[in-house]
């Protein structure tokens, strides 16, 4: 659904789909992360160590961790990565405050649409 939508980058609509597909229920949080490294450390115009560190901003959910330093953490890791656009980094941005306790998966989503697509 994500990699045609108009105004979007091929690079940015599919960090997009990788960020609501990695939370799909029957995947573990490690398949996940296997999943993220298959995935993703090909993309074309991102290096494998900005890709390395995309990685880690998904990663950083980990026991104590609070969310506002996960936040932070990625703005200081992703943010300035060369070969990553705004674009891209805001949605790697938003896919990880999304996962906010009280929030449902699909209601998620909606957020995710309604932030990133605008962009």
């Amino acid at each position: 659904m994500d990699l045609d939508v108009s105004g979007m980058s091929p690079i940015s609509s599919r960090w997009l789909l990788y960020s609501m597909d990695l939370d799909v229920s029957g995947v573990s949080p490690i398949g996940s992360r296997w999943l993220l490294y298959s995935m993703d450390l090909d993309v074309s115009g991102v290096s494998p160590i900005s890709s390395r560190w995309l990685l880690y901003s998904m990663d950083l959910d980990v026991s104590g961790t609070s969310p506002i330093s996960s936040r932070w953490l990625l703005y200081s890791m992703d943010l300035d990565v060369a070969g990553v656009s705004s674009i891209s980094s805001r949605g790697l941005l938003y896919s990880m405050d999304l996962d906010v306790s009280g929030v449902s998966p699909i209601r998620n989503r909606w957020l995710l649409y309604s932030m990133d697509l605008d962009v």
